[in-house]
């Protein structure tokens, strides 16, 4: 099984993504990038801009999937992440941190790299330390 690599990030800024609510999502900055087998999955920060929702020009952490076969950037499908509801513990076994982010409340979020997974996920930085995932 080929290693995870972290790579150089592409500009995406600007570019639309389809969400299952909204397909009017932009990306603002792509924060780390992360090439698994034959995908490539970008962390970003993106906002948005659909004014039908109550929540317009809220920022999201987001991961979008990029594959070798395909031209088109995809929200990252969440199988291929940890399932996990509020309740469930997080995995325990962390392959990669790939970077981290912190919001503008202060919060760190760290982009995790789980073992057996493909996609990586946004995690509260106390969360993963409290649960001892490392």
């Amino acid at each position: 099984m080929e290693r995870p690599t972290r790579i150089t990030s592409p500009s995406y800024c600007g570019r639309s993504i389809k969400t299952p609510w909204s397909d009017q999502v932009v990306i603002m900055d792509v924060l780390c990038s992360l090439k698994v087998s034959r995908s490539v999955f970008h962390g970003v920060r993106a906002i948005n801009t659909d004014l039908q929702w109550d929540w317009p020009e809220i920022v999201n952490l987001l991961w979008i999937v990029e594959r070798e076969d395909d031209d088109d950037l995809k929200l990252a499908p969440e199988w291929e992440q940890p399932s996990r509801s509020a309740d469930t513990e997080l995995p325990r076994d962390i392959e990669l941190v790939i970077g981290d982010h912190q919001s503008a409340a202060g919060n760190t979020y760290l982009a995790v790299k789980w073992r057996d997974y493909d996609c990586p996920t946004w995690e509260l930085e106390e969360d993963v330390m409290a649960r001892k995932c490392w």
